[in-house]
C-alpha cells in the first residue's frame, strides 16, 4: 500500500505509506519488504505469510518482477513463486514459498512481488547482494619495520571506494564487494616518517571468499 518513490529499497524501504490504501486493505504480509541479504549459493529460499482480513474471500494472483543490478540497471531473472494464484477464506492466512536463482554477476540487486487482488496490486519489494569476501594483509619485508598502514580498496572507475582505519602488523582487512577488477592500496609510514604507498590489482569472481 505504499506510493512507490521511484527509488531503490535501500533507500526507500517500499515506500511512502498510503493510510487510506492501507485502511481498506484486504490482505496483510508479515514482511514490508523481502531481504535475502548477501547471497552466495545458487539458490535461496524464503517465504511471505498473506492473510486475508476481510470478512468474505478473496481471489489473490502473484506474479515477480525480474532483478535490477543496481550498478547497471540490466535485470536477470532470479524471483519465482511455488503459488501464482490463489483462494484465501476470510481471516486465512497462507505462506508463500520464493526461490532465488543467483544470476551470474555480483552486486546489489532489487525486484518486485505483485499480489493483484481483482484489478488492485500489492507490490512488495524484494533485495539481495551478491558479494565476494576480500581479505587484506600486509607483511612487512624485514622485522625492524613496523607496517601500520590505511587499506584502500576501489574498482577502476573510483566511484566504488572503501577503506579501513590502521590495521597493524598480522592483522588483515576484510571487504565485501561485487565482482570485478580492483586496485588495493596500502597507505601508511614508517616510525622514521618515510611515507609508502603499496599497490595490488586483484581480479575477483562472483560470490568469491
Amino acid at each position: 500500500n505504499a506510493v512507490d518513490l521511484g527509488l531503490i529499497p535501500t533507500k526507500q524501504g517500499a515506500g511512502r505509506l498510503d493510510v487510506f490504501k492501507s485502511y481498506n486493505s484486504s490482505i496483510t504480509v508479515d514482511k514490508p519488504i523481502l531481504q535475502f541479504g548477501n547471497v552466495v549459493a545458487p539458490i535461496k529460499d524464503d517465504y511471505i505469510i498473506i492473510k486475508n482480513v476481510r470478512s468474505y474471500p478473496i481471489q489473490l494472483s502473484i506474479s515477480t518482477s525480474p532483478a535490477t543490478r543496481i550498478s547497471t540497471n540490466v535485470t536477470y531473472s532470479s524471483l519465482s513463486s511455488n503459488i501464482t494464484s490463489l483462494t484465501l477464506s476470510p481471516l486465512e492466512e497462507k505462506a508463500i514459498g520464493l526461490t532465488l536463482s543467483s544470476p551470474n554477476a555480483g552486486g546489489k540487486f532489487y525486484g518486485i512481488i505483485s499480489i493483484n487482488e481483482d484489478g488492485r496490486e500489492y507490490r512488495l519489494p524484494y533485495y539481495f547482494a551478491r558479494f565476494s569476501r576480500v581479505n587484506v594483509g600486509v607483511i612487512s619485508p624485514e622485522s625492524n619495520f613496523y607496517l601500520a598502514p590505511v587499506i584502500i580498496i576501489t574498482d577502476e572507475t573510483y566511484k566504488d571506494l572503501q577503506y579501513t582505519a590502521n590495521i597493524y602488523g598480522g592483522d588483515t582487512a576484510s571487504f565485501l564487494i561485487g565482482s570485478g577488477s580492483y586496485n588495493v592500496y596500502a597507505i601508511g609510514d614508517f616510525v622514521n616518517d618515510l611515507n609508502y604507498v603499496l599497490m595490488e590489482n586483484i581480479q575477483v569472481p562472483i560470490a568469491s571468499n
